[in-house]
């Protein structure tokens, strides 16, 4: 479109002037700059404009601005989509969750290294548990400050249910022998202290038990018997 489309035929002439034109200009600034009017109405036009917008800038600035929650609303709905603070927040009230409820001495456990297999991995849980259960059974040891327990096939499930973490429990317990036995023998092979080994002697169906051997400290050793342990070791 040409000026002809906005300006009288009769007043075209006036155009022709430079010096109308500088100062139809300077007017215009007066306008934008002092006539409060003319700035309402202009106002009130480009709020329009920006409104009916096809790109819709009003509308997705407010979207973003309630995705960041820096829009200050206060959601009555419960079920509205979470804003990034409120995602930030619930995920920092997660990790805090799990680090007051899950044993500090296994969260480096599951930060685990691409190199150890899921074999090791519940080897490794395996051993902390047999060091750590008081409640597995005790077997017979020749020695009086040695403290052997015993986890059969019964004692294994209940591990593998109940403590070994649920990102590494296998989907299925039909194979538990063959779980049983793999991880038995990666124990045996990952214990850097040397008393957790299989016991592979004839008893019941000749099933693989895995034995705990802890030395006893003199502090827990009855009153009598260090000295008589430490008689018998000169004798």
């Amino acid at each position: 479109m040409s000026l002809a489309d906005y300006v009288p035929e009769e007043f075209m002439h006036f155009f022709e002037q430079p010096g109308f034109v500088e100062a139809l200009k300077g007017f215009t600034r007066y306008l934008i700059n002092e006539d409060h009017e003319f700035q309402d109405e202009m106002r009130t036009k480009f709020n329009a404009n920006l409104a009916t917008s096809e790109i819709r800038p009003v509308q997705r600035l407010a979207e973003i601005e309630t995705v960041l929650g820096i829009d200050d609303c206060s959601y009555d709905d419960e079920d509205h989509e979470p804003t990034i603070p409120e995602q930030i927040t619930r995920l920092n009230n997660m990790v805090s969750k799990i680090n007051t409820t899950l044993k500090p001495e296994l969260i480096d456990r599951l930060l685990v290294a691409p190199s150890k297999n899921i074999t090791e991995i519940r080897a490794d849980f395996l051993i902390e548990y047999m060091k750590k259960n008081k409640e597995l059974p005790k077997a017979v040891s020749p020695f009086a400050n040695i403290d052997t327990r015993v986890l059969d096939s019964r004692d294994f499930k209940k591990f593998v249910e109940n403590y070994l973490p649920e990102e590494y429990q296998p989907e299925s317990m039909k194979n538990l022998r063959k779980l049983k036995r793999d991880v038995f023998e990666a124990a045996e092979k990952r214990c850097s202290t040397n008393d957790i080994f299989i016991d592979k002697a004839d008893h019941g169906r000749k099933e693989l038990r895995l034995i705990f051997a802890r030395q006893i400290p003199d502090e827990e050793l009855p009153a009598w018997m260090p000295g008589v342990l430490g008689a018998t070791a000169t004798a």
